[in-house]
Formats: C-alpha cells, sequence, structure tokens
C-alpha cells in the first residue's frame, strides 16, 4: 500500500512539474535617432490574432526598453504612437536584443542579439 501511495505521490508531482509555464523572457533595448518622445508597442504576430505584450514611452533621446515573454522562438513587431505606418519587425526566442535605427527612415536598422 506505501508503495502504490508512494508512486502515486510521485506521479502526480510529475504531472504538475510538466504544466508549469516554460515561457522565456526576453528583453529589447533600443534606440533610434531623431525619434520624437511616444509610446511604443511590442506586438507579437499570431496565425489569427495579435497581441499586444508590452509598452514604454520612450526616453527624449530615442532610447526605450520593451520586455516579452514566449513560449518558443515567434514572430513580433513594434509599432510607434506617433506613426502609424512605421514598424519594426523582429524575431525573438529569449535573451537579450538591441534595436539601433534613425526615425527619419527606419533604416538601415540593425538588430542584434536574438538567436532567432
Amino acid at each position: 500500500m506505501r508503495f502504490r501511495l508512494l508512486f502515486f505521490s510521485v506521479f502526480i508531482a510529475t504531472a504538475f512539474a510538466s504544466c508549469t509555464n516554460s515561457d522565456k523572457q526576453f528583453t529589447i533595448k533600443g534606440e533610434i535617432e531623431g525619434m520624437p518622445e511616444q509610446t511604443l508597442y511590442l506586438e507579437e504576430l499570431g496565425i489569427d490574432k495579435i497581441t499586444i505584450l508590452d509598452s514604454v514611452k520612450s526616453s527624449t533621446s530615442g532610447k526605450f526598453e520593451l520586455e516579452g515573454k514566449t513560449p518558443e522562438e515567434g514572430l513580433f513587431r513594434i509599432t510607434f504612437s506617433a506613426d502609424k505606418k512605421k514598424t519594426i519587425l523582429l524575431s525573438a526566442e529569449k535573451g537579450n536584443i538591441t534595436v539601433k535605427s534613425n526615425w527619419a527612415t527606419l533604416e538601415p536598422i540593425t538588430i542584434s542579439g536574438s538567436e532567432s
């Protein structure tokens, strides 16, 4: 009887452990030269929906930091409140990502740090 109780306890503990949230954290630090102070949005692009993961107000010098979580590699975009037509598309999985660009054209854009 004790063996069955021990086996059942181990089974339940294993089941709960496998159900834990395995999302991977990533941080996007950016600097966009000449960008006016505004709100930036980090959006996850899904197959049938777009989800806002984070938003932040940029500094007057164009610096910002956004954070997100994802269970696997995903497609994301950064949108800007001052100009809805401008976006930055990127793939992320985990870790620190750096974005650098110029507000006038958003080109060239440098994205580094992401393995994906």
